[in-house]
């Protein structure tokens, strides 16, 4: 049945055939024993409807349904990227062919230039540098809407089996159309740009809000397992970390032996010294002992020869 409604009223959503009344409750996802609680909410119908399910009618302002338009509208080009990669993946890898991907490849890489530039301001143009003031009421649409995790998902699509049970996959990556290990060689180039715009938007989604650094938390192994491959993810952490002394202990933990275990065995970069020198303050002011005494430790005690000597000559 349909009637006219007015703001203030509460309305419940009702399964017209069964009717049965539609509830949301927490998601979870079960990993081996352990479950997994997820940043988001999962629908199910119940016989009798929750006071915590009612909906508040209110008036949407114009921008606002422009920009969810716009936000559904580029977050369909990534659904296609992931849907394309996951049912390649169940063809197999021996059939895989780059070439047949290339237009929803770019497509994807498209949709996540406009939405790094839908979260700041700025003249700068150019997706990979952008920097700019950010946006906060986007980057909140974009949390609230769960962007995060469509862009995760186009960040593994390639390399995981499509078919699997859990949202977060397993590590180490396996059963996708491309070998992770060989992201860089120059027939998967586009690929390539696509994850490096992913980590871009990640970055550009939490910049200068601190708190919506925790949507984040539970991708980190993930990201950690892309590191390395010239994709920019140190960028990211960096964002992540930054200002965000509340972070869990052992976050920052598994933090500084990723990136000190980066620097003893491919390269002394200098985005890692960065990374776990943001870590040791916030705002470069106010320590963080705790931190402090982490990236001591497992840097300038343990790995000493990690770091460049300086030897100071004198006249």
């Amino acid at each position: 049945e349909l009637k006219f409604v007015t703001e203030q009223e509460f309305i419940r959503l009702q399964h017209f055939t069964t009717g049965l009344w539609v509830r949301t409750e927490q998601a979870e996802e079960s990993i081996g024993l352990e479950k997994e609680r997820l940043n988001g909410i999962r629908l199910a119908l119940e016989p009798k409807p929750a006071t915590h399910d009612a909906l508040l009618m209110g008036h949407v302002k114009a921008e606002m349904q422009r920009n969810v338009l716009f936000l559904f509208h580029n977050g369909e080009f990534l659904r296609r990227y992931r849907e394309a990669f996951s049912d390649a993946s169940m063809v197999g890898a021996e059939n895989f062919n780059m070439e047949t991907f290339n237009v929803v490849v770019k497509c994807a890489a498209d949709a996540l230039a406009c939405l790094i530039r839908f979260c700041s301001e700025s003249d700068d143009l150019n997706p990979l540098t952008r920097e700019g003031l950010p946006i906060a009421e986007h980057q909140r649409m974009m949390f609230d809407l769960q962007f995060h995790r469509i862009v995760f998902d186009v960040l593994v699509a390639p390399f995981v089996e499509g078919d699997r049970s859990t949202h977060l996959p397993s590590l180490p990556f396996e059963g996708g159309v491309i070998d992770i290990a060989r992201l860089l060689e120059p027939q998967y180039s586009q690929v390539h740009t696509v994850c490096r715009l992913c980590y871009r938007l990640l970055k550009q989604m939490i910049r200068g809000t601190p708190s919506l650094s925790t949507f984040l938390v539970d991708y980190i192994p993930f990201m950690y397992y892309q590191d390395g491959l010239k994709l920019h993810v140190a960028d990211t952490m960096m964002e992540i970390f930054t200002c965000n002394p509340n972070m869990p202990a052992a976050t920052y933990a598994s933090a500084v032996d990723h990136y000190v275990n980066l620097l003893k065995s491919k390269s002394r970069s200098s985005g890692y010294i960065k990374f776990l020198a943001t870590m040791s303050c916030v705002d470069n002011k106010t320590p963080i002992p705790a931190n402090q005494y982490l990236v001591c430790k497992n840097l300038l005690t343990e790995n000493p020869q990690t770091m460049l000597k300086i030897i100071l000559m004198e006249d």
